[in-house]
């Protein structure tokens, strides 16, 4: 399901994407054809063909090639794709600027990546990229990197799609392209769902809506996001919101009037009556889904859905109609999807001969028996065969990954013992030195102000002891200061709750910082040593924003849920790049805690919006 909703992405290519360019009449041209209905692809080609005359005729070169890229980004947009592939070849072989041949071979890489060839469409991303890189054009760089981030998706590797879509996103803030960078929040916000975090993608997701509210006239966001929406709710049984989120983009998808959105609306319909127990309105809705696509051309989505509507025939128990569609769907992934396939073929087909014989067994019971003893028999043979196979193949790759994962996680507790070790020394260090200084230092003081407290009862009219008593009492609130920082010991009796809004306070009460804590559901049962490293988690944070961003105001959230502890941190300072984050001695401190702990974090920092960090930690059970 996930690979549909990536895909429907490029439907949106040449409304969300074309940009008026220095020629006027053109542009005017352009307009017109952007407001063109889906289906009038005559008068579209009629002013393209005025355009690139008038391009040619009134200006230069580069105007021609200009109005071929927009008639690229027209051709994915309605899913013309030998017309897409033809003029991205064009721009590749003719064009004299290497702007426009990056362009093609950035085309020709979303329309490979549409037709899931992965390799060929990494290849030619990654040319476009080298140009892009090298005009310096970060809008482009940022498209390719979405794409590229589409490519891994398709291919599962969810890992790097994340990398791939948090570049691109970074890259689109960078030049304040909100509506991109909404987009690829979606992405990102998929692929949490695909990784079964749902928080992280309603989040990420949310995010994106949130944008989109702004930007009334961005309908395909609008489409996407609730599109997004329906999908989730429905994962988490909210089926009322789900639908209601639904008609939402259905309302958006018919405004819009592409067919490869309202085909995309009824596959997710199909799904969620699929996990609301409605079989027959799934196969009904996934079958409305295919004949729209099928229609209009559509032939990655027709398949797809062909093999959805397989498995809601099969579950309605109609083998006939599972058999045949399964027989379309001639894609497969791998060597194990296509044995899987296989005995699902032999399967259907099996119940299905046996259903057709059932209807002549008063005619031709004797012949009928002996022909389903005979299919009964090769069949078992057939499925124990594959059986056999499958589970010699599937023992042998566990036994593979398990000896590789045997060696990493030997690794992995090699390094954590290590740094497990250097904190624990930290710590032990820090709480040796705050003792001393209340133990000696403390002491010392504390005699001090006795001794100056006399004699000002004798002379009380003495300046000079006036302001050694003073600085007296001025040491001795840094020096428990000093040591409150070294070894927090409101943590040890009340808790990490009462630990942080101590420390928040007090840096409120320096004035260095406007800052404020909330929190929800913190619990006192969390072991001692994890409240700890939450704990120099925030205090390192809080320290970077008041050393380095310049913020006058930080607000720091927890929020304990299901077993995970997020923590947000943000200011209004003046942000950075991703070089000083990693280059930062206080960021290496909180990267060695937060793999302690097994969490993962999201950094968002820009000069206009300040800096975010996101971090989501497992809670032990």
């Amino acid at each position: 399901m996930r690979n549909i909703i990536l895909a429907i992405l490029v439907f949106f290519t040449f409304k969300m994407m074309s940009q008026e360019s220095t020629y006027p009449k053109i542009d005017s041209i352009i307009s017109q054809i952007q407001r063109l209905p889906i289906t009038e692809t005559k008068n579209a080609a009629n002013l393209f063909s005025n355009a690139k005359k008038l391009a040619r005729e009134e200006y230069n070169e580069e105007a021609y090639f200009n109005v071929m890229t927009d008639e690229i980004e027209y051709a994915s947009y309605i899913g013309l794709n030998e017309k897409r592939l033809s003029l991205s070849d064009s721009l590749i072989k003719f064009s004299p600027s290497p702007k426009f041949k990056a362009e093609g071979y950035l085309q020709k890489g979303i329309l490979e990546t549409q037709r899931n060839r992965i390799p060929s469409a990494i290849t030619l991303l990654k040319k476009s990229l080298i140009i892009f890189e090298k005009l310096n054009n970060i809008s482009k760089q940022s498209q390719v990197f979405k794409v590229l981030g589409n490519c891994a998706f398709i291919s599962e590797d969810l890992g790097q799609a994340k990398d791939y879509y948090i570049r691109s996103s970074k890259l689109s803030l960078q030049i304040g392209d909100t509506i991109p960078t909404a987009t690829t929040y979606t992405n990102i916000s998929r692929v949490f769902e695909a990784t079964k975090q749902l928080d992280s993608a309603i989040y990420y997701n949310d995010k994106a809506r949130n944008i989109s509210e702004i930007a009334p006239n961005q309908t395909e966001l609008k489409f996407i996001v609730y599109s997004n929406d329906a999908n989730y709710k429905s994962e988490l049984l909210q089926f009322n919101e789900a639908e209601e989120s639904l008609k939402i983009a259905k309302e958006t998808a018919e405004k819009i009037g592409h067919p490869g959105m309202i085909g995309n609306i009824y596959q997710m319909s199909s799904i969620i009556a699929d996990r609301s127990n409605n079989p027959d309105r799934a196969l009904n809705d996934a079958e409305k889904a295919y004949d729209i696509f099928n229609e209009n051309n559509l032939e990655s989505y027709s398949q797809q859905t062909l093999y959805i509507m397989q498995e809601f025939a099969y579950k309605s128990k109609d083998f006939k109609k599972a058999y045949n569609y399964l027989l379309k769907y001639d894609k497969v992934k791998d060597s194990m999807e296509l044995l899987k396939n296989s005995n699902n073929l032999n399967n259907l087909q099996l119940k299905y001969k046996t259903a057709e014989k059932e209807l002549k067994i008063s005619q031709q019971e004797a012949e009928i028996t002996k022909k389903e003893n005979q299919n009964k028999f090769i069949a078992l043979v057939s499925i124990g065969l594959a059986l056999l196979s499958t589970l010699l193949f599937l023992f042998f790759r566990q036994r593979q990954k398990t000896q590789n994962q045997q060696i990493v996680t030997l690794e992995n507790e090699r390094e954590n013992i290590a740094l497990r070790s250097l904190i624990t020394g930290e710590e032990k260090e820090r709480s040796r030195i705050a003792k001393e200084l209340h133990d000696g230092l403390g002491g010392v003081l504390a005699v001090s102000k006795i001794h100056t407290s006399k004699l000002l009862l004798k002379q009380p009219e003495t300046q000079e002891l006036i302001k050694i008593n003073e600085l007296i009492d001025t040491a001795a609130k840094e020096s428990r200061r000093i040591s409150h920082n070294l070894l927090p010991e409101i943590l040890i009796r009340k808790g990490l709750d009462a630990a942080l809004t101590d420390f928040i306070t007090s840096v409120k009460e320096s004035h260095l910082l406007d800052a404020s804590y909330h929190s929800i559901n913190i619990s006192m049962t969390l072991s001692q040593s994890f409240q700890l490293s939450v704990y120099r988690i925030v205090q390192e944070l809080m320290n970077n924003i008041i050393k380095h961003s310049e913020a006058t105001e930080a607000l720091v959230q927890l929020h304990q849920e299901n077993g995970k502890l997020t923590i947000t941190v943000e200011d209004n300072g003046k942000g950075f790049s991703n070089e000083q984050v990693y280059e930062g001695i206080g960021f290496s401190n909180i990267k060695s805690r937060l793999s302690l702990l097994k969490g993962s974090f999201d950094i968002n920092s820009s000069a206009s919006n300040g800096t975010s960090v996101f971090i989501e930690l497992q809670l032990e059970k």
